[in-house]
């Protein structure tokens, strides 16, 4: 080998160790807990989907008015994973956060009549993820509007049912409402921010009453076809 070749092979070797060295020194400079970890997968459990499950052969849900008319709501259903990103007690230094991003299952049902409602209703099953001193958990979110959307906004959160205890939601035994009975009904105290639509719900057969209170309609659930 000449010395020309081993000088230029020899400056080649120094350059590579000088980058490695620089790499090394960035990464022992680098705080751990600034970097993003992977979080935790949730998947709705079958318990949780109980609570739509009325909705998963339906085309349409046929409610009826104050004068006994039918009033046909169209179904629609999507099932997706959403991504999150939330902060947690750095696992190398608990007294910093770390970013944890991880994804979760998201359901929901649509309820539309642009001839009674201005947007549809929106049946939201989605599992919230772990926070500091909090646990993961289902809930079921009614909405006027897509839930998270940009539009979405004061009064259009109808009716929500954490699992577990929920001291917002009143549980009755039975109801008659539209000339029929239903049983294990829902409904939300609404002692807050005042919904736009007053709404029951019962685990088998979903929404059972709707109630616009503005324009003072009331719709009560008849069948699914």
């Amino acid at each position: 080998m000449n010395r020309i070749s081993w000088s230029i092979k020899y400056s080649t070797m120094v350059a590579i160790g000088v980058a490695v060295l620089l790499i090394e020194a960035c990464k022992k400079d680098t705080n751990p807990c600034e970097i993003p970890r992977e979080g935790e997968t949730y998947l709705l459990s079958d318990s949780a989907k109980n609570y739509i499950n009325h909705y998963s052969d339906a085309n349409r849900i046929i409610f009826k008015n104050m004068l006994g008319a039918d009033v046909a709501f169209e179904v629609a259903t999507k099932d997706t994973i959403a991504s999150y990103q939330v902060p947690l007690p750095c696992e190398v230094d608990t007294f910093q956060n770390q970013t944890v991003i991880g994804t979760s299952q998201f359901l929901w049902v649509s309820l539309s009549n642009s001839a009674v409602l201005a947007a549809p209703i929106f049946i939201n099953l989605v599992e919230y993820p772990i926070l500091q001193n909090r646990d993961a958990y289902e809930t079921l979110v009614v909405s006027l509007g897509e839930l998270f959307s940009n539009s979405f906004g004061s009064g259009d959160e109808l009716f929500y049912y954490i699992s577990g205890n929920n001291p917002q939601v009143n549980y009755l035994d039975s109801l008659t409402v539209g000339g029929k009975t239903f049983y294990a009904v829902y409904e939300m105290d609404n002692s807050g921010i005042a919904p736009k639509l007053e709404i029951k719900y019962t685990k088998n057969q979903g929404i059972i009453y709707i109630k616009d209170t503005q324009n003072s309609v009331e719709y009560f659930y008849d069948r699914k076809e």
